[in-house]
């Protein structure tokens, strides 16, 4: 409810693929992110340790997350570097509520 209260787009194509990979059946990214940290945090997770080539990507998208929401908290509405994406340096976009 929090990003789609401040419009922050809830997209994770590389875990899009890796789901699709391993037959996994997720909601949508943050419902991904929430999965995967589970698995790690708590030790008796039925998907303990499935997930292990995924937690780049994972900590990616939640590191993305967070910039983003203090970002429309702050009010902020110019450029970013968007994280999810590999770009040049000095490479930049449009917040997504711009």
């Amino acid at each position: 409810m929090l990003f789609s209260s401040l419009k922050i787009p809830v997209e994770a194509h590389n875990l899009q693929c890796f789901a699709l990979s391993k037959q996994i059946k997720w909601l949508d990214a943050p419902h991904a992110l929430t999965e995967i940290r589970n698995s790690l945090v708590h030790p008796e997770h039925k998907h303990r340790g499935c997930y292990d080539t995924a937690y780049y990507e994972t900590w990616n998208l939640g590191l993305r997350y967070l910039e983003m929401s203090i970002l429309a908290i702050c009010g902020y509405a110019s450029t970013y570097g968007n994280r999810l994406k590999q770009r040049w340096v000095g490479e930049i976009e449009d917040v997504p509520w711009k």
